[in-house]
Order: structure tokens, then C-alpha cells, then sequence
């Protein structure tokens, strides 16, 4: 049975790099909704917000990957309880595994760092700056199994170790 392993956590919480090295780590698809919504702001249509476009976008493909049984890892802020039941219904649909995982950084001065420091990767998604990543709206998790990885003051090695030693329990 294939897995999606949905990552959410706000921006420079650590999501992309974790989830790129899980991915390295066990084959699994990689989709990363910021990806797929710097391509749509590239196009000709010039929406005004990709967000909605991306997630259904994100879904459709994981949805896809899950039913020609790959594991799948969904990348994205996924604040929100609606962003949320996408995956669970991409998840359903590919009577595919659903594991909920959160990333948190709970160290300030380390997260702003992260925020200040990083370098873009994408070309036309702007990256939010510190005061939008404080600002942004943030709903818990509906499932009271998801696992919550901290990346404060952590090596990428052990983050990925504890995740997969808690994906197989």
C-alpha cells in the first residue's frame, strides 16, 4: 500500500529541506505546492493567487503517483484544515496510507534566521519575510496522531532518523 506524507509547518520551519531528504532517502515523490505556484505565477495567465490552483494542482498529482502505488511526499504550509482534507481525500481515493506531519521550529531567533538568511529558489513566488511568517494563521491539526518533528537546533540527519523511526511505528 502506498503512503502520503503530508509536511506542513510555516515557511523556514524546515519542511522543504526534511522533506527533500526523506525523498532522497526512501524514492518517495516529491511535490512541493510552492513549486507548482511559482509555475503558474510564471505563466501567461498571471493569476492573482496561485494558492487555490497549486493545492488542487498538488493533489491531482499525488493522487496520480499514489494509485501507480508510489509513496508520495506533499510539501506545503497546509495552515489550514481545508488545504488539509485534500491530501486526505487524494489519500482516500488511492487507498493509500495518510500520515499527518508537522514541522515546527520553536526556537524565534533560530526561525527568523532561517527566514532573513535563505536564499530565493523560485523565480516569480515571493518569499514572505518575518513578519508575515508571525502573522500567519495557523489551524491544529484535526488528528491527534500527527507527528510533530522539532527542527530547532537539529541536524537534518536526526529530524529525518526521528521521522522515519516514527513513520514505521
Amino acid at each position: 500500500m502506498s503512503k502520503l506524507v503530508v509536511f506542513s509547518g510555516l515557511p523556514g520551519a524546515g519542511k522543504t529541506t526534511l522533506a527533500r531528504a526523506y525523498c532522497e532517502q526512501t524514492g518517495a515523490v516529491h511535490l512541493r505546492v510552492d513549486t507548482i505556484e511559482d509555475a503558474i505565477l510564471r505563466s501567461s495567465l498571471k493569476p492573482a493567487s496561485p494558492e487555490e490552483a497549486g493545492y488542487l494542482a498538488a493533489y491531482a498529482q499525488a493522487e496520480d503517483n499514489l494509485k501507480l502505488g508510489r509513496d508520495v511526499v506533499a510539501d506545503a504550509v497546509n495552515a489550514l484544515e481545508v488545504a488539509r482534507e485534500g491530501w486526505r481525500r487524494a489519500a482516500m481515493a488511492a487507498n493509500a496510507e495518510f500520515f499527518p506531519v508537522e514541522i515546527i521550529c520553536t526556537d524565534a531567533g533560530a526561525h527568523k534566521t532561517r527566514i532573513t538568511e535563505r536564499k530565493p529558489d523560485l523565480g516569480a513566488l515571493p518569499m514572505p519575510d518575518w513578519t508575515a511568517v508571525q502573522e500567519r494563521v495557523w489551524e491544529p491539526w484535526a488528528e491527534d496522531h500527527a507527528i510533530r518533528i522539532e527542527t530547532a537546533r537539529r541536524s537534518v540527519d536526526s529530524c529525518l532518523a526521528e521521522l522515519l523511526q516514527r513513520l514505521s511505528e
